[in-house]
């Protein structure tokens, strides 16, 4: 997935970006639930994509992946925009959370994150609804410029 160098988005206004639009203004920001097991590289992703503006939600394990996927649609009323998960966690991987959660997320953009891929893992985040799986490890600029683009 790539967007333009700018970080402009498709129907954006030129020389605006997610920060200049949603952040800044106090209003909605699009939500992003990020399911990882590894302490520091959940912290990582929470911090790279929050610059960018997004409102990050953190689940340290599939048990809390299903846990937090319902607080937000009953805080919010919505799934959120965007879920990012590990497969191999503690409690339940993210495969069997995705399949769990399939039909509660109408809408949600779903990125598979894992270090184990092969092409049974792909077949199983594309059966339980996910757009893609991103190879670990993986450059934050990559995982940026993805989640951005799952907003179009």
């Amino acid at each position: 997935m790539s967007v333009p160098k700018d970080g402009a988005q498709k129907g954006m206004p030129v020389g605006h970006t997610l920060r200049s639009l949603w952040a800044n203004d106090g209003n909605w920001l699009p939500r992003v639930l990020v399911a990882e097991d590894d302490d520091e590289l959940r912290y990582l992703i929470k911090h790279t994509l929050q610059r960018e503006g997004f409102r990050v939600i953190e689940a340290r394990d599939g048990i809390e992946l299903l846990e937090q996927a319902a607080q937000i649609c009953e805080d919010d009323g919505a799934p959120p925009e965007i879920l990012l998960t590990d497969v191999r966690m503690p409690g339940c991987t993210g495969i069997e959370a995705l399949s769990i959660l399939r039909d509660c997320l109408p809408g949600t953009a779903i990125l598979v994150l894992t270090a184990f891929s092969d092409e049974d893992i792909k077949r199983a985040a594309g059966e339980v609804g996910a757009i893609g799986v991103m190879d670990k490890p993986f450059d934050l600029e990559a995982l940026r410029d993805a989640v951005t683009a799952l907003l179009r």
